[in-house]
């Protein structure tokens, strides 16, 4: 029995079949599923649903009441399958057209709720950071309390000491801005709103604090709070988060109010949890009073639901992902100097790319990043004012455990006394934006797509779970269920199914079948560019590209990217690519008349005086060329100079080439011009290194992954 509940009041249904789509996630566009749950009715024209509706079908009024009303629930049977959902009306002629999404007022408030608000209870809820200034910023170095000092500095990083507030200057400037934990601004939401988070992880359902989630995710993003310093509540002491909402800050020149800041990019909560849930690859969804996180990467942890022997006929296959028959990207929306493939993920397809799409945009942006001569690298331009994009796009940056390089940084805040202290600041670099899609890199690697008619029961759709697998042994072992759609328990038709076959993946990985593995898989690949891929197994695993031909360099010398967890790949180079080189020695004559032998590679020839030097080399020349080139020596002459060139560069000549005089003075000098060079192949190692992950390594125009090894 179907039962509609619109603000406490039962709906009359229609008799007609009515379908129902159930849908968490969609693995062929990610960005569009976080309602789970739909279905359209052709409800009655009745006296009742007219009341309920609001009479939106009297002449002269308006439907906008009618629109979206809240608070509906659907039943079928006794399982409540849309809890607190919307009910929003299409049109009303003969019968009454609405469409119900599960959508809940929780999300409602956190649309409606400001960042700013989430800021500010974050720094209430953490209050003193610490009571002194060292300690102060020793934790802010850190991010014990969820805050950090990021280098957005007025200038570039030209020395170790960073002035991050100064009081001695007109109008207390401040010079830095604070960084939060996203796992920070999570608990805030909890502590504004009236719901918790809950993730899916390890095989169960587990409170967001103790998750791995939070502790290996949440917990290592930081996002600038612009309008946020550190600032002790009683100089010099009981040093705290402060929020400024007036005031200047000028950076490189360019100034911003503090009033005018957009926090998070100037969204909502509700868009924050999306984006995170983006970045990570997690289902997000409501169940009650809680937001459940579900990773797609812990699927494979949860037990799985048997729904073998449902199909109902044969399925329809697809042999690869629909859409991903080329490679796919997911990507950042980068800012400045960076280009838009800069820290993408790549998910390819077992087949030949003819071109290629982007699967997911993410709603988070990548500053640009410019050169720093004192720490040597390639440091983010994170200035509020510099870079227009950061008031309308959230910037997110991951913890890789990095900080500055060489001497500690000394931090001085200056306000009617100066208080010093230093350390190491943390350098933030993207997060790796493929860790959280491995399992869907893996199904678009090598799995395949079912649309099928699957006979399904009440029962069944109470089994489900977004997290968890299906079984069906008839297709041939584990599956996403990414789709049901057209399911009505009571019409007795099959529901159908759009189910993707996944593979597990081995996580904790052997190095040395790391390296084993791509060169075996990918030495076909790289012969075809010019390389040869060998690997190294002894005390360091390494992969070994070496130019197939010496003497003809690499077009691209090798490159890694990190595309997932901590698995690494440090390219040092063995050998520089040498071109071969021809040995050349000269004799060059003396003498005014005679003989004198002249030996090179081992062939032995007289010269004879005539008339002059000149006539007498040219006399030599004449004579022995041909005899030297079958030896493998190009013999010419410059004036009284004979020259003896190796023929094939490389190619040594054997012995030292003389001339010794017989009678009775011609004789002359040996000189080596041009010692034989051997052509040297290039040769890259690549060293690897981590417990898990995903590298691309890159040479001569092809790119290759290393990393997980899928079961």
């Amino acid at each position: 029995m179907r039962r509609l509940e619109i603000n406490g009041q039962f709906a009359d249904m229609p008799t007609e079949p009515v379908g129902y789509t159930w849908q968490y996630f969609d693995m062929l566009d990610p960005s569009k599923r976080f309602n789970p749950y739909t279905t359209t009715i052709k409800l009655p024209k009745t006296p009742r649903n007219v009341s309920i509706i609001g009479y939106g079908h009297a002449t002269g009024s308006s439907l906008s009441t009618a629109r979206d009303i809240p608070n509906v629930n659907y039943y079928l049977g006794p399982l409540r399958v849309i809890t607190g959902g919307y009910l929003k009306v299409i049109n009303i002629d003969s019968t009454i057209n609405v469409t119900l999404i599960s959508r809940t007022t929780i999300q409602d408030s956190l649309e409606a709720m400001d960042m700013a608000d989430v800021f500010r209870q974050a720094a209430t809820d953490t209050g003193t950071i610490a009571a002194s200034y060292a300690d102060t910023i020793t934790s802010l170095l850190a991010g014990t309390d969820g805050w950090i000092l990021h280098r957005t500095i007025e200038d570039p990083v030209t020395s170790k000491t960073w002035t991050i507030h100064d009081y001695s200057v007109p109008n207390e400037l401040p010079q830095h801005e604070l960084w939060v934990k996203m796992s920070l601004l999570f608990d805030a939401l909890e502590s504004l709103g009236s719901f918790t988070f809950t993730v899916a992880e390890g095989g169960a359902l587990v409170d967001l604090q103790s998750s791995t989630f939070y502790s290996s995710v949440l917990a290592k993003l930081y996002t600038p709070a612009w309008n946020y310093i550190i600032y002790p509540a009683s100089y010099p002491s009981n040093w705290y988060p402060r929020e400024l909402t007036t005031g200047t800050r000028t950076v490189n020149g360019k100034t911003f109010e503090y009033s005018a800041v957009k926090l998070f990019g100037g969204r909502n909560p509700w868009e924050m949890i999306k984006a995170i849930g983006l970045l990570t690859c997690s289902i997000i969804y409501f169940d009650g009073s809680s937001i459940v996180i579900a990773p797609f990467s812990e699927m494979d942890t949860f037990t799985v639901v048997n729904f073998t022997g449902r199909v109902k006929k044969p399925p329809v296959k697809y042999i690869n992902l629909p859409g991903y028959e080329a490679t796919n990207y997911i990507r950042y929306r980068n800012s400045d100097n960076l280009a838009e493939t800069f820290a993408q993920g790549e998910i390819p397809a077992d087949v030949n790319p003819v071109n290629t799409k982007v699967l997911l945009q993410l709603d988070l942006m990548l500053p640009g990043r410019y050169y720093n001569d004192t720490e040597a690298r390639n440091l983010w331009n994170t200035s509020y004012p510099e870079n227009g994009d950061l008031a309308s796009v959230p910037l997110v940056l991951y913890d890789g455990g990095t900080t500055t390089t060489g001497t500690a940084v000394t931090i001085i805040f200056t306000a009617g006394g100066t208080r010093s202290s230093s350390g190491n600041v943390k350098v933030l670099r993207q997060y790796s934006i493929l860790s959280g899609y491995l399992s869907l890199y893996a199904a678009a690697l090598q799995g395949t797509v079912y649309e099928v008619d699957m006979d399904m029961n009440l029962y069944d759709l109470y089994r489900l779970r977004p997290y968890a697998l299906v079984r069906v042994n008839e297709l041939g072992g584990l599956f996403y269920l990414n789709r049901i759609s057209n399911f009505d328990p009571y019409n007795g038709s099959a529901a159908k199914a759009q189910m993707i076959k996944m593979f597990a993946i081995d996580k904790p990985l052997d190095l040395k079948e790391v390296t084993e593995r791509f060169a075996t898989d990918y030495a076909a690949a790289f012969a075809a560019v010019g390389i040869t891929v060998t690997y190294y197994n002894g005390g360091d695993k390494t992969i070994i590209l070496t130019a197939s031909t010496p003497g003809i360099d690499m077009t691209e010398y090798p490159s890694v990217e990190i595309l997932a967890e901590d698995l690494k790949g440090v390219v040092a180079n063995a050998a520089t690519n040498a071109v071969a080189k021809a040995r050349r020695d000269t004799v060059t004559l003396t003498g005014t008349s005679g003989r004198a032998t002249i030996v090179c590679n081992g062939v032995s020839r007289t010269a004879v005086w005539n008339t002059s030097l000149i006539q007498t080399a040219t006399d030599f020349v004449t004579a022995n060329a041909a005899d030297y080139l079958a030896a493998g020596v190009v013999l010419t002459r410059s004036s009284q100079v004979l020259i003896f060139t190796a023929a094939v560069p490389g190619t040594d000549f054997t012995g030292a080439t003389t001339i010794a005089n017989i009678s009775p003075n011609l004789a002359g000098s040996v000189a080596t011009l041009q010692a034989n060079v051997k052509a040297r192949a290039r040769v890259d190692n690549i060293f690897v290194t981590g417990t898990g992950g995903l590298i691309k390594i890159s040479c001569n125009g092809i790119s290759r992954n290393a990393g997980y090894k899928l079961q």
